[in-house]
Parts: C-alpha cells; sequence; structure tokens
C-alpha cells in the first residue's frame, strides 16, 4: 500500500534550497494569526505533571456543553453526545479507521470498503483512509455525492464531508445535509463532518450538520477544534459530537488507545470555548484581509471573493510552478492546489489553482497579497 505523501511535505520538498529574494510572508497555511492575543484568559497551570482527566475535565465539557447550546441550540444527552479531543487531525483520522473497522468485522474474509472522501480535500482524510486499508471513492465540490457513493464498487464505510469545504470554500446547505444524512443511512456509513472553519464566513453564517433535523437519522460525528475557532493549534483541543452510539466507539477507542490534554491545558481551553468575543474579532480580522484582497486581486481573470473560511482558490496556468515563483521572486509561500486533490480518470481537480490563506497578520497579508498580484499580472499565468 503507498500512503500519499502530506501536502505540507511535498511543499517543503518544493520550496528546499531556494532562498527567496524578498523577505518571507507564508500564505500557505490555515493558520489564524490575524488577530493575536489572548489577554483575556487566565487559567492555573499547576498539575500538568499528572496523568490528564480522561474525556476532559468537567470545566472543559461544561465549557463545550454552553457552546453547544449557544451555538446550536443543542442540549447534549440521549440525542447528542460528545468527547473531548486533540484537536481535529487525529479525531477525523481515528472516525475513519473506526468506521472502516466496524463493517470489515462484520465482513470477515471480503473485499475492501471504500470511503467517499471530497476531492480537493485536506490531506488527512486521504492518509487515513490509506493506512486503514480502504479504498478512497472520491467526489468534487460542488456535486452530487450520492453518484459517487451509490456507484462505489465495495461497501462505503463512512463519507466525510468538510463544512465550509477546503480549500474551495463552498459550503453545504440545510437541504443538502438532510440528503447526506439520508444517504448515508442507506449505506449504514458514518457520516463524519469536519466544521474546522464553521466560524469564519463574510456574510452569512455556515450551516452546521448539528443545525440540521435529519430524517432519517445516520450515524454521525461532527468534529469541532480551538486550533481554527479561537486560533490555537497549539491547545490541540477539540470536540466530537454526535449520535451516542458513534461517540461512544471513539470514546472506548480515545481512552485506551489516545491521549487527553492535560488539566492545565483543559482549563484555558475550557475559557476559550467560552470566549465568543474573540472569535469575532479573528472573524472581523479575516474579513478584512479579504476585503484587501477583493481591492488588490479582483483585476485577475478567475478570481473569486472569500465567502466561506479562509482560504483563497486562484486559477493559474501551472500550479507548481507558480508556487515556486512566488517563493523564489516574491517571498511567498502558497500551497499548490495538486498537493490538496487527488488524480482521478477526470484529472487532479486541484491543479491549475494555488491555495492563498487570508488567515495571517492583515500588514503582511496585505504586503504578500500586492506581491503575488505583481507577480501574476507580469508573468501572465493567471487564466480564466
Amino acid at each position: 500500500m503507498t500512503v500519499s505523501v502530506a501536502a505540507f511535505a511535498r511543499l517543503r520538498e518544493l520550496l528546499s534550497g531556494v532562498n527567496p529574494a524578498l523577505p518571507p510572508i507564508p500564505l500557505h497555511i490555515g493558520e489564524v494569526t490575524c488577530a493575536a492575543g489572548y489577554e483575556r484568559v487566565s487559567a492555573d497551570h499547576s498539575g500538568w505533571w499528572h496523568y490528564p482527566t480522561l474525556g476532559g475535565t468537567a470545566e472543559l465539557r461544561d465549557a463545550y456543553a454552553r457552546y453547544l447550546l449557544r451555538r446550536f441550540n443543542i442540549e447534549p444527552g440521549e440525542r447528542v453526545a460528545f468527547e473531548a479531543t486533540p484537536g481535529s487531525k487525529q479525531a477525523v483520522s481515528a472516525a475513519i479507521a473506526l468506521s472502516v473497522s466496524r463493517l470489515s468485522v462484520s465482513r470477515p474474509g471480503r473485499a475492501a470498503v471504500s470511503v467517499a472522501l471530497p476531492n480537493p480535500f485536506y490531506p488527512s482524510y486521504l492518509a487515513a483512509t490509506q493506512i486503514f486499508g480502504a479504498c478512497p471513492v472520491f467526489y468534487g465540490a460542488g456535486t452530487d455525492i450520492s453518484r459517487a457513493v451509490d456507484g462505489a464498487e465495495t461497501p462505503v464505510a463512512a463519507i466525510v464531508v468538510c463544512q465550509p469545504g477546503v480549500p474551495c470554500g463552498t459550503a453545504m446547505s440545510a437541504t443538502e445535509f438532510r440528503q447526506i444524512s439520508a444517504l448515508a443511512a442507506r449505506h449504514d456509513a458514518l457520516l463524519i463532518v469536519d466544521e474546522c472553519y464553521l466560524d469564519f464566513y463574510i456574510d452569512d453564517a455556515i450551516v452546521s450538520y448539528l443545525d440540521v433535523t435529519c430524517r432519517p437519522r445516520c450515524q454521525y460525528v461532527v468534529l469541532h477544534t480551538l486550533s481554527k475557532r479561537s486560533a490555537a493549534p497549539g491547545l490541540r483541543s477539540g470536540f466530537m459530537a454526535g449520535d451516542p452510539a458513534s461517540v461512544a466507539r471513539y470514546v472506548e477507542f480515545n481512552r485506551s488507545c489516545g491521549v487527553s490534554g492535560s488539566d492545565a491545558t483543559a482549563a484555558i481551553a475550557a475559557a476559550l470555548w467560552d470566549d465568543d468575543e474573540r472569535v469575532e474579532a479573528l472573524r472581523q480580522a479575516v474579513r478584512r484581509n479579504s476585503r484587501a484582497a477583493d481591492e488588490v486581486l479582483a483585476g485577475l481573470v478567475g478570481y473569486r471573493s472569500l465567502r466561506k473560511g479562509v482560504f483563497l482558490w486562484i486559477p493559474v496556468r501551472d500550479d507548481i510552478s507558480v508556487a515556486r515563483s512566488l517563493w523564489a521572486d516574491c517571498g511567498v509561500s502558497v500551497m499548490p492546489g495538486s498537493f490538496l486533490g487527488c488524480e482521478t480518470r477526470d484529472g487532479n481537480p486541484g491543479s491549475n489553482h494555488v491555495r492563498i490563506s487570508l488567515a495571517g497578520d492583515e500588514s503582511a497579508t496585505a504586503e504578500a497579497l500586492q506581491r503575488v498580484r505583481t507577480y501574476l499580472s507580469h508573468e501572465g499565468v493567471a487564466v480564466g
């Protein structure tokens, strides 16, 4: 089995040995740094040397429960369960693994199972699918997921949805979520909804799967993380919410084979789950970066304004060549779209695009966007 090399590793290799002509500005990563400062956060940092509380401290779990109530009008109980996770990367990988294992155990000696993935995608989706021996079945942004799932050659263990989509910025509607829920129920597949960037939007709030009353109800888990919501990736604090049986399978796995954050980390995380003001400040900063991008890049052929998430998805003639040249000539790192997609019989849908983050420091982002505009205009590499 060959596991795809992670996009960030491929980018490091692409830019290795290239000395940029200008001071470097990273626009390749979605780490939200545009409104730094944690003055409102305080916590007792003692006790970090003890084994952490399994499943998260009561303080942390209560904070997330309050978040569920404020954001989705959901009270955890018989309908929705939740469990603390170390961010979302491990959680989405574990959810894929558990779904594959569940279906494989029920079919001993049978062919491999499938996992339905968006294409382009967050790289961990494909890596986890491959590592755990499943066959990826891809669907494109804005396409009919049921066509891919119903047409899969082997049983589908899980359907992975990114809301809003990374890197393209598309978002599912409530109607689409209900259709996907019915599709997952029909295939007895786990629906995994990654909502890392749910709180980042320009105009209308993004629909969460937790906002939708789905019939028939399927097995599902929804993933949230402070890495994006509160610009705190170093905490590795997230949560999985979902139907009680699916969450219970993760609880059993993670408390036996995974990790829980330290109690000191939990104290800081609890304060951040309660802090909606900070989230609004981050959202406003991304909006300002988006307005700056509109002013600088709107004349480029194929440019689309940011609406959901934090990434621009810009068409170019050769994404790998452009990414390398932008680094060498302009000191700006961007992610080649082909590194975020997978080759299918219809080609790689990420090819001939670059992903540009608007999550960084505002002044640095503005400077980087000017460099990008100058390069793309002079080189004539932008296409429709």
